[in-house]
Protein backbone atom coordinates (compact mmCIF):
# COMPACT_ATOMS: atom_id res chain seq x y z
CA UNK A 1 0.00 0.00 0.00
CA UNK A 2 1.44 3.30 -1.00
CA UNK A 3 2.18 5.70 2.09
CA UNK A 4 -0.21 9.06 2.23
CA UNK A 5 0.98 12.25 0.84
CA UNK A 6 2.57 14.27 3.39
CA UNK A 7 0.96 17.80 3.55
CA UNK A 8 4.33 19.30 5.39
CA UNK A 9 6.30 18.23 2.38
CA UNK A 10 3.93 19.83 -0.05
CA UNK A 11 3.77 23.34 1.89
CA UNK A 12 7.59 23.12 2.03
CA UNK A 13 8.08 22.25 -1.64
CA UNK A 14 5.53 25.17 -2.70
CA UNK A 15 7.16 28.03 0.01
CA UNK A 16 10.79 26.87 -1.56
CA UNK A 17 9.50 27.15 -5.30
CA UNK A 18 7.24 30.60 -4.93
CA UNK A 19 9.88 32.07 -2.46
CA UNK A 20 11.44 34.44 -5.33
CA UNK A 21 8.03 35.01 -6.40
CA UNK A 22 5.47 38.23 -5.06
CA UNK A 23 3.37 34.70 -4.24
CA UNK A 24 3.49 33.83 -0.32
CA UNK A 25 2.73 30.48 1.16
CA UNK A 26 0.93 30.52 5.05
CA UNK A 27 -0.67 27.75 6.32
CA UNK A 28 -3.70 28.37 9.10
CA UNK A 29 -4.17 26.56 12.32
CA UNK A 30 -7.21 24.33 10.97
CA UNK A 31 -4.05 23.44 8.36
CA UNK A 32 -5.67 24.93 5.13
CA UNK A 33 -2.79 26.29 2.99
CA UNK A 34 -3.22 29.73 1.46
CA UNK A 35 -1.38 30.99 -1.16
CA UNK A 36 -1.40 34.80 -1.98
CA UNK A 37 0.32 37.63 -2.97
CA UNK A 38 2.16 39.32 -0.45
CA UNK A 39 0.99 42.93 -1.56
CA UNK A 40 2.42 44.08 2.05
CA UNK A 41 5.85 43.25 0.49
CA UNK A 42 8.32 45.95 -0.53
CA UNK A 43 10.00 44.15 -3.38
CA UNK A 44 6.60 43.95 -5.02
CA UNK A 45 4.97 46.38 -3.38
CA UNK A 46 5.54 48.85 -6.56
CA UNK A 47 5.19 46.48 -9.04
CA UNK A 48 1.96 45.50 -8.18
CA UNK A 49 0.71 48.96 -7.54
CA UNK A 50 2.17 50.36 -10.96
CA UNK A 51 0.46 47.20 -13.19
CA UNK A 52 -3.10 48.46 -11.61
CA UNK A 53 -3.88 45.04 -9.77
CA UNK A 54 -7.42 45.26 -8.89
CA UNK A 55 -8.62 41.41 -7.88
CA UNK A 56 -6.43 39.19 -6.15
CA UNK A 57 -7.06 35.24 -6.19
CA UNK A 58 -5.75 33.45 -2.82
CA UNK A 59 -5.56 30.21 -3.08
CA UNK A 60 -6.57 27.72 -0.52
CA UNK A 61 -5.75 24.05 -0.58
CA UNK A 62 -7.26 21.88 1.74
CA UNK A 63 -5.35 18.42 1.69
CA UNK A 64 -7.47 14.96 3.10
CA UNK A 65 -4.31 12.77 3.42
CA UNK A 66 -5.95 9.50 4.25
CA UNK A 67 -7.69 9.94 0.98
CA UNK A 68 -4.66 11.40 -0.57
CA UNK A 69 -6.85 14.12 -2.06
CA UNK A 70 -6.56 18.06 -2.22
CA UNK A 71 -8.88 20.61 -2.95
CA UNK A 72 -8.55 24.25 -4.29
CA UNK A 73 -10.87 27.31 -3.59
CA UNK A 74 -10.45 30.60 -5.32
CA UNK A 75 -11.17 33.16 -3.41
CA UNK A 76 -11.19 37.15 -5.22
CA UNK A 77 -10.56 40.22 -3.07
CA UNK A 78 -11.07 43.41 -4.51
CA UNK A 79 -7.57 45.73 -4.12
CA UNK A 80 -7.64 49.33 -4.00
CA UNK A 81 -4.18 51.38 -4.33
CA UNK A 82 -3.91 54.89 -3.06
CA UNK A 83 -1.19 57.18 -2.37
CA UNK A 84 0.40 57.14 1.18
CA UNK A 85 1.60 60.09 3.13
CA UNK A 86 4.63 59.43 1.60
CA UNK A 87 3.41 59.40 -2.13
CA UNK A 88 4.57 55.21 -2.14
CA UNK A 89 1.58 53.11 -3.56
CA UNK A 90 -0.56 51.89 -0.43
CA UNK A 91 -3.14 48.67 -1.04
CA UNK A 92 -6.61 48.74 0.84
CA UNK A 93 -8.39 45.44 0.35
CA UNK A 94 -12.43 45.87 0.22
CA UNK A 95 -14.02 42.67 1.49
CA UNK A 96 -15.75 41.14 -2.16
CA UNK A 97 -15.21 38.11 -1.56
CA UNK A 98 -16.13 35.55 -4.17
CA UNK A 99 -15.48 31.39 -3.64
CA UNK A 100 -14.57 29.14 -6.46
CA UNK A 101 -12.57 29.03 -9.74
CA UNK A 102 -12.72 32.75 -10.89
CA UNK A 103 -12.87 33.45 -14.51
CA UNK A 104 -10.61 35.81 -15.59
CA UNK A 105 -7.74 35.65 -13.98
CA UNK A 106 -4.77 36.59 -14.66
CA UNK A 107 -1.42 34.84 -16.80
CA UNK A 108 -0.07 35.09 -13.02
CA UNK A 109 -2.62 33.16 -11.29
CA UNK A 110 -3.03 30.53 -13.30
CA UNK A 111 0.99 29.99 -13.61
CA UNK A 112 0.52 30.09 -9.69
CA UNK A 113 -2.19 27.57 -10.25
CA UNK A 114 0.00 25.17 -12.25
CA UNK A 115 2.62 25.42 -10.06
CA UNK A 116 0.36 24.46 -7.06
CA UNK A 117 -0.79 21.58 -8.90
CA UNK A 118 2.12 20.30 -10.45
CA UNK A 119 3.70 20.15 -7.10
CA UNK A 120 1.11 18.41 -5.40
CA UNK A 121 1.00 15.78 -8.01
CA UNK A 122 5.15 15.15 -7.61
CA UNK A 123 4.10 15.00 -3.84
CA UNK A 124 1.15 11.92 -4.50
CA UNK A 125 -2.14 14.17 -4.15
CA UNK A 126 -4.91 14.07 -6.55
CA UNK A 127 -6.94 17.09 -7.06
CA UNK A 128 -11.00 17.13 -6.41
CA UNK A 129 -13.48 19.18 -7.09
CA UNK A 130 -14.64 22.03 -4.57
CA UNK A 131 -18.27 21.97 -3.41
CA UNK A 132 -19.14 24.94 -5.30
CA UNK A 133 -18.24 23.43 -8.14
CA UNK A 134 -20.37 20.28 -7.73
CA UNK A 135 -23.25 22.94 -6.76
CA UNK A 136 -22.86 24.49 -10.26
CA UNK A 137 -22.76 21.39 -12.21
CA UNK A 138 -26.30 20.09 -10.64
CA UNK A 139 -27.89 23.36 -10.79
CA UNK A 140 -26.53 23.72 -14.32
CA UNK A 141 -27.57 19.93 -15.15
CA UNK A 142 -31.39 20.82 -13.71
CA UNK A 143 -31.29 23.82 -15.85
CA UNK A 144 -30.51 22.19 -18.73
CA UNK A 145 -32.80 19.38 -18.22
CA UNK A 146 -35.82 21.90 -16.72
CA UNK A 147 -35.69 24.52 -19.26
CA UNK A 148 -36.52 22.33 -22.48
CA UNK A 149 -39.58 20.78 -20.40
CA UNK A 150 -40.78 24.20 -19.28
CA UNK A 151 -40.95 25.16 -22.74
CA UNK A 152 -42.63 22.26 -24.17
CA UNK A 153 -45.12 22.27 -21.20
CA UNK A 154 -45.89 26.30 -21.98
CA UNK A 155 -46.65 24.98 -25.36
CA UNK A 156 -48.94 22.09 -24.25
CA UNK A 157 -51.00 24.56 -21.90
CA UNK A 158 -50.74 27.04 -24.30
CA UNK A 159 -49.11 29.59 -21.45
Amino acid sequence: MTPAPDPQATFDALSRVLAPTPWQVTRRDSGVVDVQRDLADARWHGALAKAGLKKDIRHELRFTPDRGTYVITDVATTVRWSAGISGAPHASWRKDVHRGRQLGRTRSTEDVRSVITAIAREHGWRERLPVSAWVGIVVGGVALVAGPVVAVLALVLGL
